[in-house]
Parts: C-alpha cells; structure tokens; sequence
C-alpha cells in the first residue's frame, strides 16, 4: 500500500476523506491439453532412429496453434515437448510451460500422452480486482437422514418382517416408494394381510441379507458389499435374489457387477444363479471363464457341476478338449488388434507327447510385454492354406483369457502324412493363416441413484398419505415419517408434545405462500428444489431461506444464500442484507459487504426506502458497514490550505512468474491513479531497478503521470513537498508488517521517481 501526503495550496476538496484506490499486477495464464496416443510403439522404435521424430497434428492450445513432437529412440535434446505453430509463442511476452502425463493404455503397444499446456503472459495492471465470496456447499443428506431418522431409530416404523427368526421393522411408505413389490404387497390386494399390527413372514431369504436390503432401500448404498473375501460373494448372490424377488434393479446390478469381478472355480456355478434371475452379462462372464483350458475340469471335481449341468445345458465341453503344454518354435511377432503376438510352430509333435509324434501343432501366444492386468481375451481361426492360397483345412478355437493363459491351439492339428499333400506343401514349404478377433472387457454399467425419484414419486402419489397442511387455499399432502426423518422442527410437531394436535385436521402454516411451502416439500423429498423460471429465482431464494430458518433445513438455507450472493443488485440488496442479519446468513453478509464496497452506486442503494428500513430494524448493520469500510452518508467539503491525501492498494498476482518473465531492471506498472490534482501509478521491479540494486530485493517506484506546469487550482505553479510511504499488507488482515514501512519525502516533484 502506498500513501501519499502532498501539499497544495488553497483548493476545493472533500475534508478529511483520503482518496483509496487499488489495483493489481496480475501474470495471465491460459491452460489446455491434448491427448496423444502412440499406437503401434514397438513399430515405431524399429522405424524411426535416434534423432528422427514424427509429429501430431496440429491442435489449438487456447488461442494458439500447437503440435507435439515425438521421438521413439531419443534425441540430443529432448525427448518429447510441445512445439510452437504460431511465431507469436515464441516472442518475449509469453511463456509456455508443458507437463507431460502418460496413462498406458492397456490395449496393445499404445499408450497415452497428455502434456498440460500453460501459457502464460506479460504481467499488466487490473485496476480494482473483484473480490469472490464463496459459500460452503454441504453434500446431499437425503440418505443419511433416512438411515438416521428412520431405519435405525424406527421411529413412525408401521410394519414389521420376521425373517430366519429375526424381526425388522421398516416404513410402509418408504418401501412402497422404492420397490413395485411391496407396494403391491402393502397397499394392493394383499394388503389385509399385512395389516392390523401382525408381523410379515419372509421365507427364502436370509436375515442378513434382508438387512442389507432394507439399508439399501433406505440409504442406497450396500456396504455389505465393500470386502473382497469369500463372504462377500455370498452375500453378493444372496442380495442378488432378493433384488430380483423385489424388484430392485440397480441393486441386483450393483450385485451382478460384484460377482463378475469375483468368479473362479468355487463360484463358477453362479452360472446357475445368472440364467435363473436373467443376468446376461454374469452368465456371459461365467461361459468365459470356464472356457479357458483347465477351468471346466476344476470345476467338473467340484460338487456344484452336477447341479450346474443340468441348469445350463449351454456349455459345451468338446469346445474345451484341446489342453496344450510344453514350448514352441517362435516365429516372429505380429501386430493385431492392438497387441503383439507369435506363433509357435511344432514340427514334430508337442515335446514330450511321444503319442503326438505324428502330427505337427500350432499354437498362438500373446507376448509378455502385452499381458495386461485386465482381461485379453480373443477368439482365433487356424487355416491351412493349399497352394492356390484357400483355406481348406480350419480349426477355431473358444473365446481365450490370454492375460491368464498366454497361448492357445492345437496339438494335433494335422497329420504329417496329410500335411505332405502336393494340395498344401510346394517347393517344401507350406502356409497357415490366422485370424484373430479380440473380445473388448465386458462391464456392467449401475446407473446413479434413483432414490430421490422414488420419493419425488411419493410426495406426487400422495400414496400412504397420513398428514395434510394448509396453506393459504391450498392443503398439501405428506407423510409424517419422510418429514420427521428431515426436519428436527417438523419432528417435534408430529412426534412431539404437539403430536395430538395434528392428527385430527390439517395443519395450518401462517406467513408462507403456496409456492414456498411447495418448493421445500419437493426439497425435503428429493433433496433438490423444483425446476423455476429463471427471472424467478432471486425472488423464491429469499422466501425459501425464511422457510429453510424456520424448520431447520440447513443445506437448503445454504443453497439458497448462494443464489442470492450470486443476484446482489442495487435494488435488493437492502432486503437480501436485512435477511441475512435476521437469519444469520454470514456469508451472504459479507457479499454484501462487498458488493457496497466495489459498487459506484452506494448513493443510489443509501437512497432507497428499504435501505431506510434497514436502518430503523438493524441499526447495528450500520455500525457493522462503517466498521468494514463502508462510508457514512454524511458528508462535508471546506476550503483548506494543508494538504491532500490518498491510498494506492498494489496487489502483485503471480509473484513467482513475475520473477522470472522479468528480469533486472525491467518493470510491469500499475494502472493511473489520482492523488489530490496529480495523476500517478507505480512501477514494480521484482529482481531489482539496475544493477546498482541487489537482484535479491524488489524495487516499487512512484511515478508522477502528468505534465508540471498549468493551473493546479489555487493561481499557479506553486511549490509542494510530497511525501510517500510505501507499506507491506499482511495478506489475511490488510493491515501494514510491522518494520516493512518505507518513506520518502520529494519537493518541486516534476515527474521523478
């Protein structure tokens, strides 16, 4: 912060108010990225030698054209770096700085490129830099109130299961909502038979597993699910009936998804479990895995097989037969579907196979460097070619895991006897081709959570109903429970003392529209509030943040102070400041605070009836604003002969870049600022002014911007004494260090530093 006392003679100035003014250097920086994949890396390598580069194609990094240079063996000077297409990067007033980050793509010899570009440029003054003010945004709550409230409390519980000899009580209404099941069980045909008080009888399902499916029912979530041991997936296909028994699907995808990522050969008989509840993509998953060589005949010993046979007289097991060992003749390596592979050739039989002699074997392997961790898996077709160059002689394999297997074929594909037809062998040689098609990971997609639309469909069914409210001409139906589970306010009032008085007629809401009370119904329903016109918006804001006050909705409180902290306007701050001071609303204060100190229209806001309101409801405001910088409306102007004053506030943005995009003696200014009759700005030095001052310490200078002579306002040129303290702002307070204070005192000052 700089001062400046200069002394003038007689003119006409406003009395004891210091002119303030600020302003910021700021380094502007403009960020972007592109992604580069290197597909066929190893190719690349054998192709293009040390020093010799191919390059991406050109792509806009912000305003600038950009492309990214790639070396496979290396250079003398960089091995990979963003390179400029426009000869503006490369001038003296920007700086480019490239992160590199590479994610590999496990889909064969790729991987990725990712170089984060920013470009930053000279600094440059921004004079009153605005001032943000954020309001704290707390997550949705909506299930931790239904799990809190509801579930484990049981509070307002209306029906209870008894399940494997263990009883549950639950919601009638919350059930409904979430499951088709029982809301046909609770409020269709069969609902005589769960009411009266008697306990509902579950069999076929066990008492944990109807626990976790009443958590999830009420919370969305199943950590039930979290672990990775053998008990989790057996919870996993216990939830996964039930889900299907009550409709719930996400929850029987969520479990589906657990199972496909767990399946081996004590679990390969969910087969059965997939194709009774008709789950595609687990049965999809349980026929891969058990087409892999081996894997039918450790589950063939398991005492599951016999069970899973006759359930699923899909598998084919003559398509498993094949089981091959020992090593092969590598031939060299080829590239398909994004993976390096090779075949082995076997000339006389596989080692150690005396029975196989006869016959020569192929078999495809995947290179080891290309074996991801997840899943390969590919289906191949091995075709003799005759000497015309038809396939006349074709095996095809099952669908392999090659991550798990490495290779696959055939060792006994054909008879030496057979391979010596002049059809197939000429000038001693003969031909086999592979087909290869690679089968991409299978992924179980769960959808988001759904649990606010089933109660948004509740409140709109009004189904199970059991309170009404009046508001207006309007009465509005609810359920006690979903309230309760919400609200501590409305708890009270139905669960309460005051619980007698509402459950004969509907309860009358005083001082709220029909609008309001509508809006956060929805709100307390599906923890979000109604679609709304726009130009509405500001208007609902502030009486839904009354009505949020009113029966403790914390996080629609906040929501609705960062809609108003974002519509502040000369004509309702007034009111949105007076809201906040009644609601303690302490963000949206300070933005308002704010506001009043950066608008040009504080005459205009101190004029208007509402800001005189506030003055005879909230005289502490008052206090509060004079206190944070706001000035009084009183004002007074004098003739004087001293002198006249003033504040300049310099902020520096970016110090560390200014540092090194600026070198010693050279500067970035401030924007003009006026002092009594004379224009000024700053310069700011941050390694030094000249050599003659250590490159270790900034240099700030004072400049007078306009010309000395002329009329100063009190009859000529006359002479003056300025005099200057340079100040160091706390960052937090904005108040000056102590012992980083600096003075200098000028006379006939004419435009030095």
């Amino acid at each position: 912060m700089t001062e400046i006392s200069n002394p003038a003679g007689m003119s006409s100035s406003t009395a004891g108010v210091p002119s303030r003014s600020s302003s910021a250097i700021m380094v502007s920086t403009v960020r972007g990225y592109h992604l580069l994949k290197i597909d066929g890396y190893s190719r690349t390598k054998t192709v293009l030698s040390f020093g010799e580069y191919t390059r991406s194609r050109s792509f806009r990094a912000t305003i600038h054209g950009t492309w990214i240079r790639y070396y496979p063996n290396g250079s003398s000077n960089v091995v990979m770096y963003a390179a400029a297409a426009s000869p503006s990067l490369s001038s003296s007033n920007l700086q480019i700085t490239a992160t590199l980050r590479r994610r590999w793509e496990r889909s064969g010899s790729a991987f990725l490129i990712a170089p984060a570009i920013l470009i930053m440029k000279e600094p440059s003054a921004v004079a009153d830099p605005p001032a943000v003010v954020d309001v704290a945004m707390p997550l949705p709550e909506l299930n931790r109130d239904m799990e809190a409230a509801l579930l484990q409390s049981e509070e307002g519980a209306d029906v209870t299961f008894e399940v494997g000899g263990e009883s549950f009580a639950a919601h009638r209404c919350v059930l409904a909502a979430r499951s088709s099941v029982f809301r046909a069980e609770l409020f269709g045909a069969m609902k005589e038979s769960t009411a009266g008080g008697g306990k509902a009888r579950v069999d076929g399902v066990e008492a944990r597993a109807f626990r976790a499916l009443l958590h999830f029912i009420f919370t969305d979530a199943v950590p039930e699910l979290d672990g990775k041991d053998q008990e989790t997936s057996s919870m996993a296909q216990h939830l996964l009936v039930a889900a299907d028994r009550y409709n719930l699907e996400r929850l029987k995808l969520i479990c589906e998804d657990k199972l496909c990522k767990r399946i081996d050969v004590s679990s390969a008989a969910t087969l059965a479990l997939a194709e009774q509840h008709r789950c595609p993509s687990l049965k999809k998953a349980c026929m891969d895995f058990l087409y892999s060589p081996g894997n039918l005949k450790a589950v063939e010993a398991t005492d599951g097989f016999e069970h899973l046979a006759t359930s699923c007289p899909i598998v084919e097991y003559s398509r498993t037969k094949a089981v091959p060992n020992g090593c092969s003749m590598k031939y060299p390596a080829f590239t398909a579907a994004g993976r390096t592979w090779h075949v082995g050739y076997f000339p006389n039989g596989v080692i150690g196979a005396e029975e196989e002699a006869d016959y020569v074997a192929f078999f495809l392997y995947l290179n080891d460097n290309d074996a991801a961790e997840e899943a390969v898996k590919a289906q191949a077709i091995f075709s003799l070619l005759d000497i015309e160059g038809n396939s006349s002689y074709t095996f095809t394999t099952v669908l392999v895991n090659f991550s798990e297997e490495k290779y696959w074929g055939y060792k006994n594909f054909i008879k030496r006897e057979s391979l010596e037809n002049p059809l197939y062998l000429k000038d001693d040689c003969f031909s086999i081709r592979i087909d290869l098609a690679v089968t991409p990971p299978l992924t179980v997609v769960v959808p988001p959570s759904d649990m606010h639309r089933h109660y948004g469909r509740l409140l709109i069914s009004k189904e199970a109903a059991d309170v009404e409210f009046q508001v207006g001409k309007k009465v509005f139906d609810a359920h006690r429970l979903v309230l309760a589970a919400r609200s501590p306010v409305f708890k009270a009032e139905l669960y309460g003392r005051m619980k007698e008085s509402t459950t004969k007629s509907a309860i009358a809401i005083d001082d709220m529209e029909e609008e309001v009370f509508e809006a956060m119904l929805t709100f307390i329903y599906t923890d979000s509030l109604p679609k709304m016109k726009r130009r509405d918006e500001a208007a609902m804001a502030q009486h839904l943040l009354v009505a949020a006050d009113r029966y403790n909705q914390e996080r629609l409180k906040l929501i609705c102070e960062d809609k108003l902290s974002k519509n502040i306007d000369t004509g309702s701050i007034a009111n949105i400041l007076l809201l906040a001071e009644k609601h303690s609303c302490h963000a949206l204060k300070e933005a308002c605070f704010e506001f009043l100190r950066t608008s040009r229209s504080l005459n205009a806001v101190m004029e208007t009836d509402e800001f005189e309101y506030l003055i005879d409801t909230c005289p502490g405001v008052i206090k509060e604003l004079i206190n944070n910088g706001i000035p009084s409306r009183s004002s007074s102007s004098a003739i004087v002969v001293s002198k006249v004053s003033g504040c300049h506030v310099l902020k520096i943005d970016g110090y560390s870049h200014t540092k090194e995009m600026l070198s010693q003696g050279d500067c970035s200014r401030s924007c003009t600022f006026r002092v009594g009759t004379h224009s000024w700005y700053l310069e700011y030095y941050p390694n030094g002014r000249s050599l003659h001052n250590a490159s270790d310490h900034i240099a700030i200078c004072l400049v007078r911007d306009d010309d000395d002579s002329g009329d100063l306002g009190y009859g000529g040129a006359a002479r003056e004494q300025m005099t200057a303290r340079f100040h160091l702002l706390d960052h937090h307070a904005g108040k000056p260090v102590p012992g980083h204070t600096r003075g200098v005192t000028k006379r006939k000052n004419r435009k030095k530093k």
